[in-house]
């Protein structure tokens, strides 16, 4: 009698508690489970309004999913606020300490999977490098406006190898962003 009273208690609970997340859009359904490294991008005014206000990154793992929000452990909150026309971005704190962090589903504008911090430092590696090849590579080719000859050729090689390298990094620095603004009438993503 008390192993069956603890089997069922047990179960009940397994099953009680957030099991995850479910994104769905008309085709496709997409499950993130529990411990899933997030980037949620918060709104405050939810999902409807333009991004004419503050809104925020928040980076950190998903703890628990309920009806009509979802808590994450964050590790990193960035700010996005507009001034005189223009979004102004500020790291506004990195945790040394995790803290939880619970936001309403009506509240996130889109977010992205990552497999963990490691990848979103890496996902930041590449695309500062990427950007710092595709800049250099473009000042290569202006060069070639001044040097004539055999060099010329050799620099403009050299800035397609700069350019192609920094494009393959930014390639490999993007990751699907799922968005859940609506769209022509019909949200593109649904948190479930």
């Amino acid at each position: 009698m008390r192993l069956l009273s603890l089997l069922m208690l047990t179960v009940s609970v397994t099953f009680s508690y957030g099991q995850g997340l479910t994104l769905r859009s008309i085709t496709k359904v997409v499950d993130i489970p529990l411990q899933k490294y997030l980037v949620v991008h918060h709104h405050p005014d939810g999902q409807g309004e333009e991004l004419t206000k503050e809104h925020a990154y928040l980076f950190g793992t998903l703890e628990l999913v309920t009806k009509d929000s979802i808590t994450l452990l964050v590790d990193e909150l960035e700010r996005e606020i507009r001034v005189e026309g223009e979004y102004k971005t500020e790291l506004t704190k990195e945790y040394q300490v995790f803290e939880k962090y619970t936001v309403a589903k009506t509240k996130i504008f889109g977010l992205t999977i990552l497999k963990s911090a490691k990848t979103k430092n890496r996902q930041r590696l590449f695309r500062n490098t990427g950007g710092v090849f595709v800049l250099t590579g473009l000042a290569t080719l202006a060069n070639t406006a001044i040097v004539g000859g055999k060099g010329r050729t050799t620099l403009v090689t050299s800035a397609g190898v700069q350019i192609g390298v920094g494009a393959l990094l930014l390639v490999l620095a993007k990751r699907k962003h799922y968005i859940f603004k609506s769209q022509n009438g019909l949200p593109e993503w649904r948190l479930n």
